[in-house]
């Protein structure tokens, strides 16, 4: 089996018309894939590595697809962006595909030892575009147990109001693990609103208010995961983003260490499991200068062995 498919999207998502010839693209490279799992007939309790590395292969193009659409129906809410845009072949090459990985999936999830792990909440997840061409999913896909598999739902930029919806239209229904990690654009956010470091006021002063609202936000956010039949875990903000503005670098620093207070104290409220990316992600060479909050392959590598090791703990 080749390499993971890494559908191409164009860098600006404004074109409608380039963003289905790059969708129509992947899905041709996509048909040989899908056909061949929906066509397999093991012998009973057979397992197939090809097989499961060409699943892996249609869900992360399909989770990037997902995602490609969702943001473009965001940020260009003037423009048509619906079924009638695609061509015939492309919504059957969808379905196809979709079929394709409920099908292993279904196999999968017979087995007592199946673990579908789901990534949900922001760059720290969705990596695509600052890792060099290895995604953080892909990692995870090529370092897992035979019987698990891996999902993503994560979005670049997402805050916590964002997850839920991402959460009602995209999680899968034999999800059996989420990790999530969001925040830190909400910390970008609430340092812009505040005017970056005013004079004269403190560090707590400046993100009291930014810091409750955060705190109402994220709380509701874990007692809706906490209420689906899953095992949840989630990650602290790393806090060694590299910032130019020695200035802004140490209020941004401070500012996300009280943020992962809220975070580890709301967690710990409802006994889930935390990963400490704050003391996993040390290095400047693990962000992406093109992001600064978007691991590079490097750092996407260290989040992934974490989030296995968590995994691997609560099995």
């Amino acid at each position: 089996m080749g390499d993971i498919i890494r559908p191409e999207f164009p860098q600006s998502s404004e074109d409608p018309d380039k963003l289905v010839r790059s969708m129509n693209v992947l899905l041709r490279k996509l048909e040989p894939i899908a056909r061949s799992v929906v066509t397999w007939s093991p012998p009973e309790g057979q397992a197939d590595e090809q097989l499961e590395a060409s699943t892996s292969q249609i869900m992360a193009a399909l989770g990037h697809m997902i995602a490609e659409v969702e943001d473009f129906r965001t940020d260009n809410a003037d423009k048509r962006f619906a079924r009638g845009d695609m061509s015939d072949h492309f919504w059957s090459m969808l379905f196809l595909a979709q079929i394709a990985v409920d099908r292993f999936e279904s196999r999968r999830a017979a087995d007592p030892a199946h673990k579908q792990i789901v990534l949900a909440g922001d760059s720290m997840f969705d990596n695509f575009a600052y890792a060099s061409g290895t995604h953080i999913l892909e990692q995870m896909l090529q370092s897992l147990p035979p019987s698990w598999s891996a999902y993503g739902i994560a979005v670049d930029g997402a805050r916590v109001r964002d997850v839920p919806g991402r959460l009602a239209t995209m999680l899968p229904s034999n999800t059996t693990n989420l990790v999530l990690c969001v925040g830190t654009i909400d910390v970008i956010e609430a340092l812009r609103r505040v005017g970056g470091g005013r004079r004269h006021v403190s560090v707590a002063t400046l993100l009291a208010e930014p810091l409750a609202d955060f705190a109402v936000a994220y709380a509701q956010l874990l007692d809706i995961l906490a209420r689906l039949p899953l095992q949840v875990s989630v990650c602290t903000l790393c806090t060694a983003i590299p910032l130019d503005d020695p200035a802004f670098a140490s209020l941004a620093h401070s500012a996300l260490a009280a943020f992962n207070t809220v975070i580890v104290d709301e967690a710990e409220r409802r006994q889930m499991p935390i990963i400490r990316l704050e003391q996993i992600c040390t290095d400047g060479g693990d962000f992406s200068f093109a992001s600064l909050v978007g691991p590079t392959k490097t750092g996407g590598q260290k989040i992934a062995n974490a989030v296995l090791a968590a995994m691997l703990e609560t099995t």
